[in-house]
């Protein structure tokens, strides 16, 4: 059953086949969460209420905060009139500038800052395309909040065997990533993800935080843009597009999946150079 703060009743005038009505409907709940890490506050996120202790702890990977749950001291919530604020105190100084130094402007040295700092040896995976439309079915048959509202994001971690690991679901697509990271973690099945998909588009900052979990295989409902494409082929991550039922498309690392595909990405999709201070899975 959906979370009881997720969603909240609204009046509206539906049209349907010609006629009009006054129905009672349920809608998604949007309200902001505030984060402060060591006494500094860093943002404030628009988020579906009722997994806040994951979402905390998926952002706080995704932001290269920690690297374990273990790496949070506390973490306490506040509530209030305004919303809700979640303090993290880990057990490290906050660096001066939390997300590293400044990324420079220009789109292949961002590119390059990202696999460098996040890269590891990707794993030598063979996929049937037929795995990531049961997927698709796992992650959309557990989806809680989008079918009474029709308003939410989801993502799902999976292994390489199409098991479901962790699952997130949020009105923003970028939460709802972060919340399936922070269960995987905690759950000690991060280092086991292979696959992810998204409800959503695949745009740059979400193939980030693919590239930065170590991800093989990507692949989401919709498009992806230029950017995740270019970020994608530099990192040897599989990027799959538009996986509905009967068709997908391939727009980097199309080796990972078995189809008969005679032109493979010009850089190999099991390639990418070590971090230094990582180890392949």
């Amino acid at each position: 059953m959906p979370d009881r703060e997720a969603i909240k009743r609204r009046s509206a005038l539906r049209l349907r086949d010609g006629y009009w009505s006054r129905i009672d409907d349920q809608v998604a709940v949007e309200a902001p969460l505030g984060f402060v890490v060591n006494g500094r506050y860093l943002t404030t996120t628009l988020r579906s209420p009722g997994d806040d202790r994951v979402l905390a702890f998926g952002y706080a990977f995704s932001a290269g905060l920690i690297q374990t749950p273990d790496d949070v001291q506390s973490m306490e919530f506040t509530d209030n009139n305004r919303g809700r604020t979640v303090a993290l105190t880990l057990r490290k100084p906050l660096a001066e500038n939390p997300f590293g130094e400044p990324r420079p402007s220009s789109q292949p040295d961002v590119i390059a800052d990202i696999v460098q700092r996040s890269c590891k040896v990707k794993r030598l995976l063979r996929l049937n395309p037929e795995l990531l439309d049961q997927c698709r079915n796992q992650m959309e048959d557990r989806q809680r909040l989008f079918t009474p509202t029709g308003s939410t994001h989801a993502a799902a971690l999976f292994d390489e065997s199409g098991r479901l690991l962790a699952l997130g679901e949020d009105v923003g697509r970028h939460n709802a990533f972060d919340k399936a990271i922070g269960q995987a973690l905690l759950d000690k099945t991060l280092s086991r993800a292979a696959i992810g998909f998204l409800s959503s588009r695949a745009g740059f900052e979400m193939v980030a935080k693919g590239v930065a979990i170590n991800l093989s295989v990507l692949a989401c409902t919709s498009g992806p843009t230029g950017l995740a494409i270019e970020l994608a082929e530099a990192a040897g991550l599989t990027l799959v597009a538009f996986v509905r039922p009967g068709g997908m498309t391939v727009f980097s690392g199309a080796a990972r999946l078995a189809i008969p595909v005679e032109t493979a990405a010009a850089t190999p999709a099991d390639i990418c150079r070590p971090a230094a201070n990582g180890e392949g899975k």
